[in-house]
């Protein structure tokens, strides 16, 4: 039994207390702010001002952060830790920072909740976060953080058991427009065909005219070739499915009432987790999100419990307090990741559980970090396929060092049968066998 000390418990010290114990000791830890009820050779984490008196602790020096129950600008000072960056740095106790608040100002996206500017789409912007500004972005560093925590303590409490978090790959997708060509409905099909005519375009006007007809494949039914590639890997994917009422905007989807859309998720589902992609539209309205989550688990007949927002908007708290209303049984959320690069949102790969800081108020929620996504690659990185498998790569070498979840973000009409996609095909699949 491990204790966590400190002078005042908080709310936020009661998600820390789980978070750190599920992390380091695959269960929570208990958590007291009376010296009276540790035994005299129970291993103790002091996390406070001062050490106690007691002679099997290891000292956290707390900065302040985690006794606050507001949110204000924090002053960030950059530091290193055993070669590793940090900061909010400590003069005193075990380690040179407070390693805890550091944590929660992280995977909890603290920075998020205070003023700041927005991308192109209206989301958090990644050049705003620490993350980027100080370079380490491109690494999971709570789960090094904890990974160096883990051997200090072992050092420190040799009779306690310590877990380690096992490495694995998890790929995702998204899929927001199923077919191309196909099932999209008469008018939606004359009128793009009708464009192409005008633009001149008379071999994209024979294309279209050949996957409508039935003899050729639709370029974005992919789904065949999926299912065989995971037939042959270890890990099961999650396919979220865009099902917006309302085809506009962001939300270019096939109809959620098309048949052949319908007979498709249950195949895939046979083989497959599935989730909502709750569309842009629904991001700020409760009432679109328990339409887009109804018409999933009716095509299932099974509650939905997973989601991915569409073009990852969201914005905190509402978006997660509006989802945690109106889609009941959504108990996962894999958004944890930007729509500008690719990287570590959160600085973490593991599974945590979402904390409303403006609540002060530990949720039901689990967090799934994303670290790779196609869409990134292509458009916002601009790199090749070649490129784009490189950083696939190392991205995944560091959750292999630390251990966690490697997730990633695919589109099924990016890996599709035109001479671009099928380039990107490759790099994907040699990837995924690697």
């Amino acid at each position: 039994m491990i204790w966590l000390y400190t002078t005042k418990i908080t709310p936020r010290l009661q998600w820390a207390a789980e978070w750190l114990g599920l992390q380091l000791s695959g269960k929570a830890w208990t958590l007291t702010d009376n010296a009276a009820s540790i035994g005299a050779s129970d291993a103790v984490i002091t996390y406070a001002a001062e050490p106690l008196d007691h002679d099997n602790q290891f000292w956290i020096a707390a900065c302040g952060l985690m006794h606050d129950e507001f949110v204000r600008p924090q002053k960030l000072h950059a530091t290193t830790w055993l070669q590793l960056p940090a900061f909010f740095p400590v003069s005193q106790g075990d380690i040179a920072f407070d390693l805890i608040a550091a944590s929660f100002y992280l995977l909890q996206r603290y920075e998020e909740y205070l003023p700041h500017d927005d991308d192109a789409y209206g989301r958090y912007s990644h050049t705003n976060s620490f993350a980027f500004r100080q370079g380490f972005l491109h690494r999971p560093l709570a789960d090094e953080w904890m990974n160096a925590l883990r051997i200090l303590l072992q050092q420190k409490f040799p009779d306690e058991i310590f877990v380690q978090t096992p490495f694995r790959h998890l790929p995702t997708y998204d899929v927001d427009m199923a077919w191309s060509y196909q099932h999209k409905g008469w008018q939606r099909n004359l009128g793009g065909l009708g464009k192409t005519l005008l633009q001149g375009n008379m071999e994209a006007a024979n294309s279209r005219i050949k996957i409508l007809t039935g003899n050729a494949k639709d370029p974005f039914d992919i789904f065949d070739d999926l299912l065989d590639l995971h037939a042959g890997v270890a890990s099961t994917p999650i396919y979220f499915w865009l099902l917006a009422e309302n085809q506009k905007g962001y939300d270019k989807n096939i109809a959620p009432g098309n048949t052949a859309l319908q007979q498709l998720i249950k195949r895939m589902h046979q083989q497959a987790k599935s989730g909502i992609h709750l569309s842009w539209q629904a991001s700020a309205d409760g009432r679109l999100m328990t339409n887009e989550c109804d018409v999933l688990e009716n095509i299932l007949q099974q509650p939905i419990s997973l989601n991915r927002f569409h073009y990852l908007n969201f914005h905190l708290p509402d978006t997660y307090r509006r989802m945690l209303q109106h889609c009941p049984h959504i108990t996962d959320d894999y958004s944890m990741a930007y729509g500008t690069i690719n990287g570590f949102r959160a600085s973490t790969s593991r599974p945590y559980r979402w904390y409303n800081i403006v609540a002060e108020q530990s949720s039901s929620l689990i967090l799934h970090p994303a670290a790779w996504m196609d869409a990134n690659c292509i458009f916002e990185e601009k790199l090749t396929p070649t490129e784009a498998l490189a950083q696939w790569q190392q991205l995944q070498q560091y959750v292999v060092n630390t251990g966690g979840d490697f997730i990633t973000i695919a589109h099924n009409h990016f890996l599709g049968y035109d001479d671009t996609g099928r380039l990107w095909w490759k790099a994907y699949t040699d990837a995924m066998r690697q």
